[in-house]
């Protein structure tokens, strides 16, 4: 492990594996004192990449949420217009449509939800409509909870919501939930499926973020493994082919009645716009080999790296311990120092496609790749079991390809949508030659550098601490 000292404020930033690494020596060094302290957190789930299969159920708990629904002060039979969504922060999935698993017909018809879960921490969002116009506004209630391994079965309560019928959306729901525990009841559903044994969960809402103060702050830079993903080009090129092909079929069999000379004179048109949209494809597959080579290892370590210098640039100066120093000592001197450990680990890189001005229009210049970064921020009381907080940042470039039509008026949470949005000033677009060209990593790496120098001071300033 290595500590790198900053001269501004008293900060320190340690790079190592992670902040539960500091906190379980720390919580032992209390131990071997005679002070009783919390036991060491959980093992976090292991990052998978985009399009992974998922997780065996072996270490899955069992998950029970019961979800109520009153139309006109009315309980219904079953919930009208309310979709649920979840994501595994741990793995930095996108928020998912997830349906229950299969429960007795009178268990579902009182509402209750069940889900195998791997142990981690969730974001998870009631979607429906909460009135009408155009576009109809729509309700996104989101919450979050934690699942631990150390229980067969947990119980998240119950949500009820106040709606009211409609022809058109079938229930508007203006409100958010009433939230209340239903331990109890969700022992007895446990009991009728055959399982024994439930802990209580909580359903929290997004706290505010803790303010913190630079000199009584350690920051920490994780070696965690990052999500990464690229856009699909080659889908792309598949889905743009469609188009021209059908076009041009139903204009040939259109012109056909005219006879032979009209059939003719249209071939030459549809044979450019084939041509066109053929090579264009070509190019699109070539984007794909490309990101093959640079988007590999490397981008994970580089991100890392820069993050960490990011920090040491923010601490004002750094020099390294001694080598070989003794982590249960720096860990001392952090318990007695700080109050508070604010870990930032690289969550998610994507390379994604983007337009210069707007995706829908035409440009002569080609698609540009852009590049989108999260960076998850942990905050740790010095001896803490679990955070005090726990957010994602992140930077999304705009004009991104895919993304013209966001579904605003329909129940459909963004993919992301549990991450807050820094500035997209440094979403620089790059060309193929850029990338893909002689040196091209160089300038992956130069990019991802200049991301995370720009993210860091916006991040650490949304809890307090300004340079």
């Amino acid at each position: 492990m290595r500590r790198k000292e900053g001269g501004r404020g008293g900060r320190t930033i340690l790079r190592m594996p992670g902040p539960r690494v500091l906190l379980a020596s720390m919580a032992a060094l209390a131990v071997l004192a005679g002070c009783a302290t919390p036991p060491r957190p959980g093992t976090a789930v292991p990052f998978e990449p985009v399009g992974a299969a998922p997780a065996a159920d072996a270490g899955s708990v069992l998950v029970l949420l019961r979800l109520h629904q009153t139309l006109h002060g009315v309980a219904a039979a079953q919930p009208k217009a309310l979709s649920t969504w979840i994501a595994n922060v741990d793995r930095a999935e996108a928020l998912h449509r997830i349906d229950s698993d299969p429960l007795a017909p009178a268990l579902a018809a009182q509402g209750w939800r069940a889900w195998r879960l791997a142990p981690g921490a969730y974001h998870f969002v009631v979607a429906g409509y909460a009135g009408q116009g155009v576009p109809p506004r729509i309700l996104l209630d989101r919450y979050r909870f934690q699942v631990n391994a150390s229980a067969p079965a947990l119980s998240l309560g119950s949500l009820s919501y106040a709606c009211e019928p409609a022809w058109w959306f079938e229930a508007l729901c203006p409100e958010a939930a009433t939230v209340a525990d239903e331990l109890p009841a969700a022992g007895l559903v446990l009991a009728a499926s055959g399982g024994h044994g439930i802990a209580r969960g909580s359903l929290a809402r997004s706290p505010p973020l803790p303010r913190l103060a630079a000199s009584e702050t350690l920051l920490m830079a994780g070696d965690a493994p990052a999500v990464r993903s690229v856009h699909d080009f080659l889908a792309q090129a598949r889905a743009e082919r469609v188009v021209p092909v059908a076009v041009g079929a139903q204009m040939l069999v259109a012109l056909a009645p005219l006879g032979p000379l009209a059939v003719v004179v249209a071939l030459p048109a549809t044979a450019f716009a084939g041509a066109t949209v053929a090579i264009h494809g070509k190019h699109l597959e070539d984007k794909a080999q490309c990101l093959q080579r640079i988007w590999d290892q490397r981008a994970d370590t580089v991100a890392r790296d820069s993050l960490a210098a990011a920090l040491r640039r923010m601490a004002g100066g750094s020099e390294s311990a001694p080598a070989g120093a003794p982590q249960p000592l720096v860990a001392a001197e952090a318990a007695v120092r700080y109050r508070h450990l604010l870990a930032l680990d690289v969550q998610r890189l994507a390379v994604a496609s983007c337009h210069p001005s707007q995706p829908w229009l035409p440009d002569p210049r080609g698609k540009r790749f852009c590049l989108e970064a999260a960076v998850r921020a942990r905050v740790y009381a010095t001896l803490a079991r679990e955070p005090l907080g726990d957010e994602v940042f992140a930077v999304v470039p705009e004009h991104r390809v895919g993304y013209e039509f966001e579904p605003s008026g329909w129940p459909i949470p963004p993919a992301y949508s549990y991450e807050t949005l820094l500035s997209n000033r440094r979403a620089v677009g790059r060309s193929y030659d850029d990338y893909c060209g002689a040196g091209g990593f160089e300038r992956v790496e130069a990019d991802l550098r200049a991301l995370f120098d720009a993210m860091v001071p916006e991040l650490l300033a949304r809890y307090g601490i300004v340079r």
